[in-house]
C-alpha cells in the first residue's frame, strides 16, 4: 500500500468519526525573532469530551461513548443488547458495546499496534519503510533508541534512578517524564502522566499566522518525544488528536519564511527542521503521506537547497560557528542531535555528509575559555565561549556549561567513538564537566579522551570569518576573537554591527570584550560617544571597533562583504588583514591588520583609514570591565582580578584619550575612547595590547618611521614592521633574531577526521 493510500485509508477513518483537531489553543501570543520564553501561561486548549472525540451531530455523551445500535426514541423497543469485541472483529482497544457501556478488547501483540493499519479497534502495522536514504521500523520507540540503546538506558536508569520534572523547563521538561515512562514501561505511570500533559498542549504547534512558533522550539520536540516513546500507552483517539494537531502545525510552519530554507543559520530554521524531521520518523506509520512531506521540507529544501550548499568553500556557515551568537548559535549543533543520531543508525548518517559537524566541534573547542572564567553577574566560576551578536544571557550564566554544547558533543563522540574528532569531543565534555541532559547521559558509552595538544593553536571559520586563537594549551594562556567579518544577516535575524571586533581571555578573565546586549533591548543600551546620550547596544560602539565622528563605521545589519586578504598561522604568531570596507560605508578605506606575538602575549593592531572628510575624526574603541587607569594620552591599563591589559598608541602623534562608563547593570562596561583627528584624508592609528599578570612588567613600545614603513619594537628581541599605504603589502615580523615577511595571501584551514589543519 503506497504512502498515500495509506494516508487516506486513516483521513476516511477520522473524516467518518467526526474527529476534529484535537486540542487546540495553547502555547501564548505568536512568537517572532525577538520574542523570548517570559514564562507566561500557555493553556487555552479546549476541552475536551470523555474519549477526546466530537461527534458530528454536536452531541457530547457524558460517558463518552458513541451508541452504535439504532437511535432509542424514548418508546419500549426491548432491552439494549451490548455488541461485543467479537462480534464487531475488533481486536484491540476501547469500543462503545452500544448500550451505554465500554468494551475493552485489549492489546496488540508487538510490534503490531492498536489502529497500527488505519483501521481502528484492529492490530495492524505497515512494516518497516525504507525512504530518504534511511528505513524508518515499524515498532517503537524509533526516535534516539533502537533495542542495543534501550538496554543500554534500561541499565542505566537502574544506576541513576531519578523523579522527572514537573514542568517543561526544568531539565528535559515532558520529555525526561516520557523518558521515564519508557525506561520504566510505565510503571510509575510516568508515560500516563507525559500523555496527559502533551495531548493537553498540541496547540502549542498550532498554525497562528506569526511570523514565527516559539512554542515549536521550546516544547515541540516534548511533544513529539512523548508520542514516540509513549506510544505504546497512548490510546487510539490520543495518537489520532496527535496526528492531526501535529500534521497541522508542523505542515504550516515548515513553509514560513522566517527559519525557512534561507535562513539556515537561524534557531527557527533549527527548531522546526528538527521537528519536521523527528515528527516523520515516529508518525510514518499512521502518517505516510504527511510524513513524506516533512521529509522532503528537510532533505530537499532545508539541507540539500539551504544549509549544506552553505557549508561549502566560499559558503557563510564553512568553518563550524554557528554565527547567530553565543546565545542562539548553540542549538545549530544541540536542536538535530535526536534526529540526526536516529538517521545515523537507521541507516543515513547526517553528520557525515558535511564538513561542517567536524568544524562544529573545534568551533566549540576554541571558543571555549581555556580555564574556569569570572563572570560579573554569575556566582563561582565556570566555562563560557566569546560572546557576540544577540546575547542577553551572558551575564547570567556560563554559556559552555548550559546543555546544548554538551548534548552535541556528547552525540558526537559516540557518532566518532574511535576518531580524534570524537575523542576531542569527549576530552571538551571532561574539560567543562557539565553533563548532557539525561537521554544522552542514558546511552553513553566510554570514549577515550584526546588531549588538545595535536589541535592547532588558531582556528578560522570562513564563513563568518572569525578567528580564534591562543598562546598555548592550558588553563592560564591567553586567547583571543578576531572578528575579521560577520554574519550574512539574511540568513540568521540576530546579528550586531561587530565587524572587525576583537576580544581577549587571559587567566580566568576576559581582558576585552564586548559589551552583550540584546538588539533593540533599552536595558542593553550604552551610553553614547563620548558620554552622550544612549544607543543600542548592537551597534557598533558596544564593540572594540574604530567610530567615524562618533558614528558606526556602517550599518548593523550588513551584507557580510567584508574580506579577508592575507592571513597566517605560525608557531611563534598569527597574522590577519582584513578589508572592512564594505560594510563599513562610512570610510573609504579601513584595513585592520593584526599581529599576535604568542611569546609576549602582545597584539599589534594597525587600521589603516581613509575618510570622506580630511577632519573626520577616528576613534578607537576598546572595552574593560572595570574602570580604567589612565596615563596621560599614550596608554591606559584594565586590571580585572589579578589580570591586566595596557593599552598603548603609537600612531597618531597626537590623541586624546577618554573613558566611558557605559551603563549601571550588570553587564555595564568602562569604555576607552581614543580620538585621533590627523587632518588628512588617509590616517594610521596604531596600538599595543599586552596580556599579562597584573603584577608583571608593562612593555614599553616605540615606533621608529621612516618615509615608507614602521617598525614597532616590542622588545630587544622582537619587532614588527608595516609597510606605509592604504593596502596592505610586505610587512614581516623579527623573533629572537629571525625575520620572516608576513605572508601575502590566506592560508587555508581544513578540518578532517583528525582534527583541523592549516595548509
Amino acid at each position: 500500500m503506497t504512502g498515500r493510500v495509506r494516508h487516506a485509508v486513516l483521513a476516511g477513518f477520522l473524516a467518518a468519526c467526526g474527529s476534529k483537531a484535537g486540542v487546540v489553543g495553547a502555547g501564548g501570543p505568536a512568537g517572532d525573532a525577538a520574542t523570548h520564553r517570559d514564562g507566561s501561561a500557555q493553556g487555552d486548549a479546549a476541552t475536551m469530551v470523555a474519549d477526546g472525540a466530537t461527534h458530528s451531530d454536536g452531541a457530547t455523551h457524558s460517558d463518552g461513548a458513541t451508541r452504535d445500535g439504532p437511535p432509542r426514541d424514548g418508546a419500549a423497543d426491548g432491552p439494549c443488547t451490548p455488541a461485543t469485541c467479537q462480534g464487531l472483529a475488533l481486536d484491540c482497544g476501547p469500543r462503545a458495546d452500544g448500550c451505554g457501556g465500554m468494551l475493552d478488547c485489549g492489546s496488540c501483540a508487538a510490534p503490531t499496534f492498536c489502529g497500527g493499519a488505519g483501521i481502528p479497534n484492529r492490530c495492524g502495522g505497515l512494516g518497516a519503510a525504507t525512504t530518504h536514504g534511511f528505513t524508518i521500523p515499524e515498532g517503537h520507540p524509533r526516535l534516539w533508541f533502537n533495542p542495543a540503546r534501550l538496554e543500554r538506558a534500561r541499565a542505566w536508569l537502574a544506576a541513576h534512578p531519578f523523579t522527572p520534572p514537573g514542568d517543561e523547563d526544568t531539565a528535559g521538561g515532558y520529555a525526561d517524564v516520557a523518558l521515564h515512562g519508557l525506561l520504566t514501561d510505565n510503571a510509575t505511570g510516568s508515560c500516563t502522566t507525559a500523555i496527559t500533559w502533551g495531548v493537553s498542549r498540541l496547540g502549542d504547534v498550532r498554525d497562528t499566522g506569526g511570523v514565527a512558533c516559539d512554542p515549536c522550539r521550546w516544547t515541540g520536540e516534548q511533544l513529539i518525544l512523548i508520542f514516540d516513546w509513549c506510544h505504546t500507552f497512548m490510546t487510539p483517539v490520543d495518537r489520532s488528536a496527535y496526528i492531526t494537531a501535529m500534521n497541522a502545525g508542523l505542515g504550516a510552519w515548515s513553509r514560513n519564511d522566517w527559519g525557512g530554507p534561507g535562513m539556515y543559520q537561524n534557531n527557527y530554521f533549527w527548531g522546526y527542521l528538527r521537528n519536521e524531521l523527528e515528527w516523520a520518523i515516529t508518525s510514518y506509520s499512521e502518517n505516510a503521506a504527511a510524513a513524506e512531506s516533512l521529509l522532503d521540507s528537510v532533505f530537499n529544501e532545508r539541507l540539500t537547497r539551504g544549509f549544506n550548499p552553505s557549508t561549502r568553500p566560499g559558503g557563510h556557515s564553512r568553518g563550524g560557528i554557528a554565527y547567530e551568537g553565543s546565545e542562539y548559535g548553540p542549538v545549530v549543533g544541540a536542536y538535530p542531535s535526536i534526529p540526526f543520531v536516529t538517521a545515523s543508525f537507521l541507516g543515513r548518517n547526517l553528520y557525515e555528509e558535511t564538513d561542517y559537524w567536524r568544524e562544529f566541534v573545534y568551533g566549540v573547542i576554541h571558543q571555549t575559555t581555556p580555564g574556569p572564567t569570572t563572570i560579573p553577574g554569575v556566582p563561582a566560576t565556570g566555562y563560557t565561549v566569546f560572546p557576540f551578536s544577540d546575547e542577553e544571557r551572558w551575564n547570567e550564566r556560563f554559556q559552555a556549561e548550559t546543555h546544548y554544547f554538551p548534548d552535541f558533543m556528547a552525540s558526537i563522540a559516540q557518532i566518532w567513538p574511535t576518531s580524534p574528532v570524537g575523542r576531542h569531543a569527549r576530552r571538551w565534555l571532561e574539560m567543562v564537566g557539565a553533563r548532557p541532559l539525561r537521554h544522552v547521559q542514558a546511552v553513553d558509552e566510554a570514549v577515550t579522551p584526546l588531549g588538545f595538544d595535536s589541535i592547532p593553536l588558531d582556528f578560522f571559520a570562513s564563513g563568518p570569518r572569525y578567528l580564534y586563537g591562543r598562546n598555548a594549551w592550558g588553563a592560564r594562556s591567553t586567547s583571543f576573537l578576531l572578528q575579521l567579518g560577520d554574519a550574512d544577516g539574511n540568513t540568521i535575524g540576530h546579528q550586531h554591527g561587530d565587524y572587525g571586533s576583537f576580544q581577549i581571555w587571559r587567566g580566568g578573565r576576559f581582558l576585552s570584550h564586548e559589551s552583550v546586549g540584546y538588539a533593540g533591548d533599552a536595558s542593553a543600551e550604552v551610553a553614547g560617544y563620548a558620554g552622550t546620550g544612549s544607543v543600542d547596544g548592537a551597534l557598533g560602539i558596544a564593540h572594540n571597533i574604530v567610530l567615524v565622528d562618533g558614528q558606526s563605521p556602517g550599518p548593523q545589519y550588513s551584507p557580510g562583504a567584508a574580506v579577508v586578504e592575507r592571513l597566517e598561522s605560525q608557531p611563534g604568531y598569527a597574522y590577519a588583514v582584513a578589508d572592512l570596507v564594505p560594510p563599513a560605508t562610512r570610510l573609504q578605506e579601513w584595513r585592520r591588520e593584526v599581529v599576535f606575538i604568542r611569546r609576549l602575549e602582545v597584539f599589534v593592531i594597525l587600521d589603516r583609514l581613509q575618510t570622506p572628510a580630511a577632519g573626520a575624526t577616528r576613534t578607537f574603541l576598546n572595552h574593560c570591565e572595570t574602570a580604567p587607569v589612565l596615563s596621560g594620552n599614550d596608554r591606559a591599563t584594565c586590571t580585572i582580578g589579578d589580570q591586566a591589559l595596557v593599552m598603548t598608541t603609537l600612531l597618531p602623534p597626537q590623541r586624546a584619550y577618554r573613558v566611558v562608563r557605559e551603563g549601571t547593570t550588570v553587564h555595564s562596561q568602562h569604555r576607552i575612547e581614543v580620538d585621533t583627528t590627523p587632518g588628512a584624508a588617509q590616517s594610521y592609528i596604531l596600538t599595543v595590547l599586552q596580556a599579562k599578570d597584573a603584577s608583571a612588567p608593562s612593555l614599553q613600545p616605540t615606533i621608529a618611521e621612516t618615509g615608507s614603513s614602521m617598525t614597532v619594537t616590542l622588545d630587544a628581541q622582537i619587532r614588527v614592521a608595516f609597510e606605509k599605504g592604504m593596502a596592505s603589502s610586505g610587512g614581516s615580523i623579527t623573533l629572537g633574531g629571525s625575520t620572516t615577511p608576513f605572508r601575502s595571501d590566506v592560508q587555508e584551514m581544513v578540518v578532517t577526521a583528525d582534527g583541523p589543519v592549516w595548509r
